[in-house]
């Protein structure tokens, strides 16, 4: 590793380390009185404020104290850092790791603790819905898909602009309407971090292979309006043998993402890990069956024989919505009828978890 030895470093403007600042006789940072202090500085940003006598670091767009005199709190590892009673720029000492951490809440309101130093780059996981258990958990604030009433659900009608995260209930929330952009989904039981998937006990991150471009309500809308309007069914879907979050996808590339990151054990019906996630699949195993938003194992066109829908669809762990899609297009969709319901897959393992869906937008 390229190390730099001398005896004075002086800058005029910021200092930074990827990796660590070592000192044998200490650091002095810039000093300014309060009046003074810069008015906007990169997160973790340190100065010494002469008016109080006081460290202090830039955080969520304010200086807070980082000493006031006392003896630094510590713990011996993460799992024991405090968890209550805790404002942004509470500080204290990690001895498993040997570093200064800082409590600091991100973008999205949720807590995370930074390292001494680390600039914060705020995440974007949002909150698509969530499922409390296995399948038939259709409501209205999951917008009742495979209703015609679907076609004109909104946030306001199904409560989705009162729930953005972990705990505000079952549902659709704010990010099913407003997410545009997404790279990645991931499920997850919501015990852990929003902006970490693999914080939480139990998770599957997908890589998609493009870009969410509309929000995913208007993305399965788009799919709705294009099998309302065209006979799909019936067909092997020959023409949709390509791999899409966008449009319509089946049979050997029927998929929108591979599965890249998982813990916890989360499996489909048949005891096997979920590897792939369609965004709306069609099943060309007999005849043809379809489903969307859907964590599946396998491929869709062999495997799940006529047997991909219903409360207990073929190789699969969690999904939004299915339907048979063997004869009529035009009425075999999301905003006019169903055979499945959201939530877990009836014989899979842990049928009972909450799973949340999200989206990752870069």
């Amino acid at each position: 590793m390229p190390r730099l030895n001398v005896t004075t470093v002086s800058s005029s403007g910021t200092l930074q380390a990827v990796d660590t600042l070592d000192s044998a006789e200490g650091f002095r940072l810039p000093s300014y009185t309060t009046a003074q202090r810069p008015t906007s500085r990169p997160d973790g940003t340190m100065i010494w404020n002469t008016t109080d006598s006081k460290i202090q670091v830039w955080s969520n767009s304010s200086w807070v104290d980082l000493s006031g005199g006392e003896s630094n709190p510590t713990w011996a590892t993460a799992a024991q850092r405090p968890t209550s009673g805790l404002a942004p720029g509470y500080f204290g000492y990690n001895q498993e790791t040997q570093q200064f951490e800082v409590y600091n809440l991100d973008a999205n309101n949720q807590p995370q603790w930074l390292t001494l130093g680390d600039v914060y780059q705020p995440s974007n996981w949002v909150i698509i819905m969530m499922t409390a258990g296995q399948k038939d958990r259709n409501s209205s604030a999951l917008g009742n898909p495979g209703s015609s009433g679907w076609r004109n659900i909104t946030a306001n009608s199904t409560g989705a602009n009162n729930r953005t995260a972990f705990g505000d209930g079952e549902g659709l929330y704010d990010g099913y309407f407003t997410a545009t952009g997404v790279t990645k989904v991931a499920l997850v039981n919501g015990t852990g971090n929003l902006q970490d998937p693999a914080s939480n006990s139990k998770y599957l991150v997908y890589d998609l292979v493009e870009t969410q471009t509309d929000s995913v309500h208007q993305t399965l809308l788009n799919i709705d309006n294009l099998c309302q309007s065209q006979q799909l069914a019936a067909q092997n879907a020959s023409g949709y043998n390509t791999p899409s979050v966008n449009q319509i996808t089946g049979n050997s590339n029927g998929y929108s993402g591979t599965l890249s990151a998982s813990g916890g054990g989360w499996q489909a019906n048949n005891n096997q890990t979920p590897n792939r996630f369609v965004y709306w699949g069609i099943n060309t195993d007999s005849d043809d069956d379809t489903q969307a938003l859907c964590a599946f194992e396998g491929n869709l066109a062999n495997g799940k024989m006529d047997s991909w829908r219903g409360q207990n669809p073929s190789q699969t762990f969690w999904s939004y919505w299915g339907d048979d899609f063997h004869s009529n297009s035009n009425s075999q969709r999301i905003g006019n009828t169903s055979q499945t319901g959201p939530g877990i897959a009836d014989s899979a393992p842990n049928n009972s978890d909450t799973v949340y869906m999200l989206g990752y937008i870069p």
